[in-house]
């Protein structure tokens, strides 16, 4: 975009205005997240699921999701972020989810 300035214009037109409320609702997650770790956590373990999804993204294409099993924000459950909390879903199968717990 560096040489096309009227697309970099066209973009911050469309992008800048909700660039603030984007900013915020990842703060808020960060601390969600934060909040949700206990100390006991194993980031290794965490991170390996993450890689997991990097790897299966790369070998087999499509979008794959680190999902968490009992939700952060749920509306009768609250989970830990930890790793055995976490699972793998496809986007799709995860926006079907969404903050639901299914024991």
């Amino acid at each position: 975009m560096k040489d096309h300035p009227e697309k970099k214009k066209k973009y911050q037109d469309k992008y800048e205005p909700s660039r603030p409320r984007y900013l915020s609702r990842l703060a808020k997650r960060r601390h969600q997240l934060k909040d949700r770790t206990p100390a006991w956590n194993d980031p290794i373990a965490e991170e390996y699921v993450y890689y997991a999804a990097t790897v299966i993204e790369d070998v087999y294409g499509g979008e794959v999701t680190v999902d968490h099993i009992v939700p952060i924000k749920g509306e009768r459950v609250s989970g830990l972020h930890v790793h055995s909390n976490l699972q793998l879903l496809s986007r799709d199968a995860n926006m079907r989810k969404y903050r639901k717990w299914l024991p």
